[in-house]
Order: C-alpha cells, then sequence, then structure tokens
C-alpha cells in the first residue's frame, strides 16, 4: 500500500518523500490516482485525460509538485472561467 503525503505548502526541494509505494507494487497507477484525487470534482475531456496518463509516468517529484499546486489553488477557491480564457 502506498504511502502519500503530498505537500499543500509551497516546495522548495525535490519532494522524492511524498509518494511512496511499496516494493511490489507498480507506481504508475498510484502516480495517476494521486493525480486523479488532487482534480476531484473537474471535468475532464479526452485530451485532459490523456495528460493525466502522460503525467502519471513521470517520476516523484513532478507528479507530487503538481498535485500540490492542484490543492493549493483549489484551497484558494474556484472561479467559473471566462469562456475562451487560457
Amino acid at each position: 500500500m502506498a504511502d502519500i503525503n503530498i505537500p499543500l505548502s509551497p516546495i522548495h526541494t525535490a519532494p522524492w518523500g511524498a509518494i511512496r509505494t511499496g516494493l511490489k507494487e507498480p507506481a504508475r497507477p498510484v502516480f495517476e490516482q494521486v493525480l486523479r484525487d488532487a482534480l476531484a470534482g473537474v471535468e475532464l475531456g479526452a485530451y485532459d485525460e490523456r495528460m493525466v496518463v502522460w503525467l502519471s509516468g513521470w517520476d516523484v517529484p513532478t507528479v507530487a509538485t503538481v498535485a500540490s499546486l492542484l490543492y493549493r489553488v483549489r484551497a484558494l477557491g474556484y472561479e467559473e472561467p471566462e469562456e475562451g480564457r487560457g
């Protein structure tokens, strides 16, 4: 079973210990779930889904930092984006 501790404050060094998987546990499905948890409630399109899968192939610091950013932005509050923004 994975041990997951995503930082919820600014990160100043690579968070290598944020996600620890068991010796026989493949990391990619755990990383994908970490990202999906951070995106809970967000409607995803087909390309969004591809990007979540792609990002889950990166290393612990990358996945943990992306998840941390998503959680921290979410903590600021949600506003419906203006059409065409981005």
